[in-house]
């Protein structure tokens, strides 16, 4: 088994699919008892909404403070104020602790992990091109299956084969978690 956790990525322009098809996974992954984590990529900038406003922590944030943290016994929340970006790498550390089997990384295009690609269109194919270490393709129009997977040499999937885009995820999971 491993110590560490798999790394996989969802990515695509917006609008592509990608919670959609994060979300179905993550179904998966909880039916077959595989403990998952998400990182979300927020690419257009700006202030986050505080998930409880209203709540204790959203005051504290509104009266000044830089950061919150809400524990209960089961639960965790965290927001935070950042001087500068951070890393994806320091991102993915967040979750050492907790020890998840699979951290699901939702965006960060450019970055270097395992990843599947969602396209919409002939010209998100340029995207695909230029991605790096991707394993799959998930295409919104049938006529693109073919030029993908000419381009790639990855499995390329239909938007609406659900099943078997999410089987070849779990099966992939599956083989690296036994690694």
């Amino acid at each position: 088994m491993r110590e560490t956790p798999i790394i996989f990525q969802i990515a695509g322009y917006s609008n592509s699919g990608k919670t959609t098809l994060v979300k179905k996974w993550l179904e998966r992954l909880s039916e077959a008892g595989i403990k998952s984590a998400t990182i979300k990529h927020h690419g257009h900038g700006g202030k986050l909404k505080a998930a409880d406003t209203g709540k204790d922590s959203a005051g504290h944030r509104e009266a000044g403070s830089s950061g919150t943290i809400v524990a209960s016994g089961e639960e965790l929340q965290f927001m935070m104020n950042l001087d500068r970006p951070l890393t994806l790498e320091e991102l993915i550390s967040f979750y050492k602790p907790f020890s998840p089997d699979i951290i699901i990384i939702e965006g960060f295009k450019k970055e270097k992990y395992p990843k599947l690609l969602l396209l919409r269109n002939m010209d998100d194919l340029r995207f695909a091109e230029n991605a790096f270490n991707v394993k799959a393709v998930v295409c919104w129009n049938d006529d693109m299956l073919e030029a993908a997977e000419k381009k790639l040499n990855v499995p390329v999937f239909s938007i609406k084969e659900d099943n078997q885009y999410l089987d070849w995820l779990m099966s992939r999971i599956n083989k690296e978690r036994d690694i």
